[in-house]
């Protein structure tokens, strides 16, 4: 976590942690799962598995422009898939455990189960009308060097020239204005 883009990160994504492993308590009793060493080890592993949800949503929030709206707007058209293709894969991963007669792996697929279903609607509901309502405004990634530095990699790449030295020309402005200061 030393390494995300934002303080406004932290708070967030606790707060969808926290939440979340209330919910999936609520949710494990209303299915009849007491809550034991083994459900205590299912919900564990089951926030692993929640983060994959809200880190995607997030840093890819932080690195759109624009106005929160439209940085939530640009989030769930380019993240939304891939989370809801996770979750249904993960679904799809535990419905065996689902037929099994042993209180262990129900305990396990309630678990998951809650997972899937809190955990998607956490990660594609919950958290872009947060972000939308609180989300920072500024952008932690510079999309125009971004650019630069691919056609720069792919004119490289389609002339041959390409040596580990040399210094991309848009590169050049800030190494000239750090020697002048």
């Amino acid at each position: 976590m030393i390494v995300l883009p934002h303080g406004h990160y932290y708070a967030i994504s606790n707060f969808q942690y926290l939440f979340h492993e209330f919910i999936i308590t609520g949710f494990m009793q209303l299915l009849g799962a007491h809550i034991n060493a083994v459900s205590y080890v299912a919900m564990v592993m089951s926030i692993g598995l929640l983060v994959d949800f809200v880190i995607h949503i997030l840093l890819r929030y932080y690195e759109s422009p624009g106005k929160r709206e439209e940085k939530v707007k640009a989030t769930l058209i380019s993240m939304g898939a891939p989370i809801s293709i996770g979750a249904l894969s993960t679904f799809l991963g535990i419905i065996p455990l689902g037929f099994s007669t042993s209180e262990i792996f129900n305990t396990i697929f309630y678990a998951f189960l809650g997972l899937v279903v809190l955990g998607s609607m956490h990660g594609l509901i919950l958290l872009p009308v947060v972000l939308s309502l609180i989300g920072p405004l500024e952008c932690v990634r510079d999309l125009e060097k971004d650019y630069q530095e691919q056609q720069y990699k792919e004119e490289s790449i389609g002339t041959g020239q390409s040596s580990p030295e040399a210094t991309p020309p848009f590169y050049e402005e800030e190494i000239e204005t750090e020697i002048e200061l």
